[in-house]
């Protein structure tokens, strides 16, 4: 069916192995969600993407529209995130996540596009939907005392922004950490960025037949001169990260994010 609109956020480096290693061919395959003569929306700042897909608009006769407003007054707390965006004010989302502004302000651009298809989405609907947007996985709190946070970043983008939101809402205080990676990642990149805001480390390997050895990747951490150590499971990491007392993240695969929560439900009943 002809879509309504063709929306690309961000581009960048992940699954080279599948979408090609530069920006240009990841681009180039994300650019396959558009379809001939039907409107296009690119969220993204990386230029080198943007004229990827502005060569598959023109080839596709795609009217497309590129996001260049950036949000403004953002503020970020443990309620979660306000900001500002052309003429809309004090605009509130529940989530957290540098990101998530950005994010809302793609969904913002695409409002008007899908007005001008003939939906009817009035200013007050758009308030209210971001108000109540729920996105699990991407800097979740999933408790408050001492706060607990999950975030599914698994690539150096997602990792520096999860390292920049815990900087936002803690300042220079550090954390704990609980994280856990894949060893096809780039984890020697993502471990010295979580080095920047970690007092502790416990590595745990997740459960998949890619997850590098949580021994192995305890070792990397402290290299760079992170404490760090690893668990036999989420159960053991979530006892011991939530001993020191400090806020709790848990952060470098989605393929974490049942085990840790079902870990953080038990010790929490």
């Amino acid at each position: 069916p002809r879509p309504l609109l063709s929306v690309i956020t961000g581009v960048s480096l992940d699954h080279t192995e599948i979408l090609g290693d530069t920006v240009d061919k990841i681009a180039a395959e994300k650019a396959g969600i558009l379809k001939p003569g039907c409107p296009a929306l690119y969220g993204g700042r990386d230029r080198a993407a943007a004229a990827v897909i502005a060569e598959t608009a023109k080839r596709l006769g795609c009217p497309l529209k590129v996001k260049t407003a950036k949000p403004r007054n953002v503020g970020v707390s443990l309620a979660g995130t306000t900001l500002d965006y052309k003429a809309y004010r004090a605009l509130r989302l529940p989530l957290l996540g540098s990101y998530q502004p950005e994010n809302a302000a793609t969904v913002l651009e695409a409002v008007p596009l899908l007005r001008r298809q003939g939906l009817t989405i009035p200013a007050e609907a758009v308030r209210d939907g971001l108000a109540a947007v729920s996105w699990k996985g991407r800097f979740e709190k999933l408790a408050d005392r001492p706060p607990v946070f999950f975030d599914g970043g698994h690539n150096p983008e997602g990792v520096a922004a999860a390292v920049e939101t815990v900087r936002a809402l803690f300042g220079d205080d550090t954390v704990t950490l609980i994280t856990g990676v894949m060893r096809d990642k780039a984890y020697p990149v993502m471990a010295e960025t979580l080095s920047g805001v970690a007092a502790e480390i416990f590595t745990v390997s997740p459960d998949n037949p890619r997850a590098l050895a949580a021994d192995d990747y305890a070792a990397v951490f402290r290299r760079l001169g992170v404490a760090a150590r690893p668990c036999a499971d989420y159960r053991e990491a979530v006892e011991a990260a939530l001993s020191t007392g400090r806020p709790v993240l848990c952060v470098g695969s989605l393929y974490a994010y049942a085990a840790f929560k079902a870990a953080l439900k038990e010790r929490l009943s």
